[in-house]
């Protein structure tokens, strides 16, 4: 039985102290793995129609997610953090997103059928670093973050939001919760460490999987390649791929993202799925 309280609570780990909060009851239990320089808030709208037990938590350097100063902070480090709270929950099923998604994919890659059904929205990367434009534009980030360059940061992350959608409340407050995490120490380290790292997962690790999952990604966005997600779907068995072929997909095709996703959740998982690890 899960600990529910009304407000969030925290899971001491050997390398961080993970804040996360329990929505709902029952079975099943789904973990939600924001993205960089996010936080669980950004996934509440979505748990809000997954049945079950929704967990919601913040990586290390995110929210109100601290780790030691000698932790790693790249993909091995966030994979633990999300199997910890896995464990620690009992949770069976995991939605990440971007970041999230990435290190989703690692603990599939060691652990084949530790969930029982995975939704990866925007995975950023597999087993390659981001490309040349890509890498480019997370050193700026990376650059500005460590010089306090707020207004740099503000521009950053504004620009990946649709111009129809910059001055709607939700996405002005995305923007001021993200460079909140950006410019924190957490959030700094973290996002040095994204600039190379990769899940090291190579997609023969993930013929093993026995996950009942949903990959979704977007076009035109160097952040979140689409052959990232297509090749995850090509190497686990199954596996569902839907390609969002709209500019700014995020956010104008949100909605519709929502909608796969918590369909996908809320499905029964087929007798003998990915036994229990």
């Amino acid at each position: 039985m899960i600990a529910r309280t009304a407000g969030p609570q925290q899971l001491r780990t050997p390398e961080a102290d993970l804040e996360y909060l329990i929505l709902g009851s029952g079975e099943p239990v789904t973990v939600f793995a924001h993205g960089l320089a996010g936080t669980m808030d950004e996934l509440r709208g979505m748990a809000g129609g997954v049945q079950g037990t929704r967990v919601l938590f913040n990586f290390r350097g995110h929210g109100g997610s601290t780790c030691r100063p000698e932790a790693v902070n790249g993909y091995a480090g966030l994979a633990d953090d999300l199997r910890a709270m896995a464990a620690h929950t009992g949770a069976r099923r995991i939605l990440g997103l971007s970041m999230g998604a990435s290190a989703a994919v690692r603990v599939l890659g060691q652990q084949p059928n530790r969930f029982e059904r995975a939704v990866l929205l925007r995975p950023t990367t597999l087993d390659t670093p981001l490309d040349t434009v890509a890498r480019r534009e997370a050193r700026a980030v990376t650059e500005a973050a460590e010089r306090g360059d707020l207004s740099a940061l503000q521009h950053f992350v504004t620009q990946r939001i649709p111009g129809t959608h910059r001055r709607q409340n939700s996405a002005l407050d995305l923007i001021a919760a993200r460079v909140d995490v950006l410019t924190s120490p957490g959030g700094r380290a973290t996002l040095a460490a994204m600039v190379t790292d990769t899940p090291r997962t190579p997609p023969a690790r993930l013929r093993e999987v026995g996950t009942a999952t949903l990959v979704v990604g977007v076009l035109g966005d160097a952040l979140h390649p689409e052959s990232t997600a297509q090749r995850i779907a090509a190497a686990v068995p199954g596996s569902e791929l839907h390609i969002c072929r709209t500019p700014g997909a995020a956010w104008t095709r949100r909605a519709h993202i929502c909608e796969l996703a918590v369909s996908f959740l809320n499905e029964p998982t087929a007798p003998g799925l990915a036994p229990a690890a």
